[in-house]
């Protein structure tokens, strides 16, 4: 701030005369000039209060001016700073980000091939699994069906025999039939001539030979 010094001209008795002349009271009148003197010197500025404010002011702007060029020179030097900082950043970012990506890629494809790897193991025994299992399938079948054609075989000579031996046994079975029937018509064609009388022998005859006949039928 700026120390003011009290320079005012005031001629204070003239004014105070002045006012005795207009009507005022004598010390009214001292009691207002002096209070008008104390406010000019106060609140009013002379020439000297302006030419010093005025050099103040150019000592505060050169003040500024000095400061803002220091300024400006520490922004410019922090600019740079920045800017080597930031583009230091930048690379060794980069950098970071490639190595990071080289490691990301191998990684992947350490994954795929692994999991390649795995598809390929796993298909392959799948493939012996399955062609175990077909193997096994396949002597399994093979024996089954020798087992089968073994018991059929069996199943049709056992068949064969006894349907041979059914054959042989009804076969005697008709021969003592035949003979049996034989005898009995015979028997019967002896009654029959003792009781008959009167009777063509034709007709008995041609009966025996049709029963006969059908008998053999």
């Amino acid at each position: 701030m700026v120390e003011r010094a009290s320079v005012l001209l005031f001629d204070t008795q003239k004014a105070v005369e002045e006012l005795v002349g207009a009507g005022m009271p004598s010390e009214q009148a001292g009691v207002l000039v002096r209070l008008q003197a104390r406010w000019a010197d106060r609140d009013f500025a002379t020439a000297d209060d302006i030419e010093r404010l005025r050099e103040s002011v150019t000592r505060d702007v050169e003040d500024l001016r000095t400061d803002f060029a220091r300024l400006r020179t520490d922004f410019e030097k922090l600019s740079a700073t920045t800017s080597k900082e930031f583009e230091s950043l930048r690379a060794e970012t980069a950098k970071e980000l490639e190595e990071h990506r080289t490691e990301t890629a191998k990684d992947i494809e350490g994954l795929r091939a692994a999991i390649t790897k795995g598809f390929a193991d796993h298909r392959a025994a799948i493939a012996k699994e399955l062609k175990e299992h077909r193997s096994a399938t396949a002597k399994e079948i093979e024996e089954l069906r020798a087992a089968t054609a073994k018991e059929l075989e069996e199943h049709q000579a056992a068949t064969a025999k006894e349907f041979e031996d059914q054959r042989a046994a009804t076969a005697r079975d008709m021969e003592n039939i035949h003979l049996v029937v034989g005898k009995t018509i015979a028997d019967v064609g002896r009654d029959t001539l003792k009781w008959v009388t009167g009777v063509q022998v034709t007709a008995v005859v041609a009966l025996v030979a049709a029963f006969l006949a059908a008998m053999k039928f």
